[in-house]
């Protein structure tokens, strides 16, 4: 096997551990596309083994997969189902129809499936053990997290914690610093093409909007933490008469509230573009064009006569 083809199988399989784990992370609906696109990325993994380039048609490729390994069903039990499973996310994604818990169960199920059998094929292909391809797929995603845009957010995320420690003195700047909001945001951008993912190893205009796109996320968070622990600390008030004084113990107390109570959530902020989608959409435009500009010309072609 050429180092190539084999590089290029880890790159999917790296590709569909992300999405893995972004399943995991969001509710049924916007957990399945991604569980989805773990699996398809498997399956090119599993096509590019036979250095055959997998086809862009999700359709197609799972017929290559079929080809390739007419075992499949015996090995994946769940495979049986995989064109219903691609119905169900192009059902979700395009046509905003629900999903169960168990149809997204059983689809996350399916990528955990498909990614060790993605494992013991390259393993088998190479010679290498499953460990060392786990281990190669942990290296390759290192490495893709080399990209000029981590080191600017990183640069930002000194500057920010600098900058607030300096405000205030003594321990309660390092304090402050050390809770601010934007030490617990964790922020990821993947891409599935290579040019793509050149851009964002070395573009600074891609790293200043990637920067900025934290901050915007950080005051989201911010308004969401002081609302609701506005809405906990309003809750738990206790009648005072009037020119009744607020005690150190009750700032003290809220205080405590706004950074414990007031951040006992989690945001998930899902964004994605897909150059697929709009390369679709701009083939209807152009045919809607192409009809209105022959309908006209048909119009006037018959005013002539």
């Amino acid at each position: 096997m050429s180092t190539s083809i084999k590089d290029k199988a880890l790159t999917r399989l790296v590709l569909a551990q992300k999405d893995m784990a972004l399943a995991d992370l969001l509710l049924p609906q916007p957990g399945v596309v991604h569980a989805y696109a773990a699996i398809d990325n498997i399956l090119s993994a599993l096509v590019w083994l036979h250095d055959e380039k997998p086809a862009k048609d999700h359709g197609k490729k799972i017929s290559r997969f079929r080809f390739h390994y007419p075992d499949a069903d015996t090995l994946i039990p769940r495979s049986k189902r995989l064109e219903k499973f691609l119905d169900k996310s192009h059902a979700v994604r395009y046509r905003n129809a629900d999903c169960s818990i168990s149809e997204f169960t059983e689809i996350a199920h399916a990528s955990e499936d498909f990614f060790e059998l993605g494992i013991k094929e390259v393993s088998r292909v190479t010679g290498d053990s499953a460990d060392t391809i786990r281990d190669s797929i942990r290296s390759k995603a290192a490495h893709e997290r080399s990209e000029a845009w981590r080191d600017a957010v990183g640069q930002d995320q000194e500057n920010r914690f600098q900058y607030i420690q300096n405000e205030y003195p003594g321990r309660r700047g390092f304090t402050t610093a050390a809770t601010d909001l934007s030490n617990f945001i964790a922020l990821n951008i993947d891409t599935d093409a290579a040019s793509v993912r050149r851009l964002l190893k070395g573009q600074p205009a891609v790293a200043a909007a990637i920067v900025e796109l934290k901050e915007k996320f950080r005051l989201l968070v911010q308004c969401v933490q002081g609302w609701n622990a506005e809405e906990i600390t309003r809750g738990a008030e206790t009648p005072r008469t009037p020119g009744e004084k607020v005690t150190d113990e009750e700032v003290d107390g809220y205080m405590k509230t706004l950074v414990t109570s007031g951040s006992d959530f989690r945001l998930v902020a899902l964004l994605s573009f897909r150059g697929t989608d709009l390369i679709e959409h701009m083939k209807q435009v152009w045919a809607s064009l192409a009809e209105a500009k022959k309908k006209v010309k048909a119009e006037e072609d018959a005013k002539k006569k």
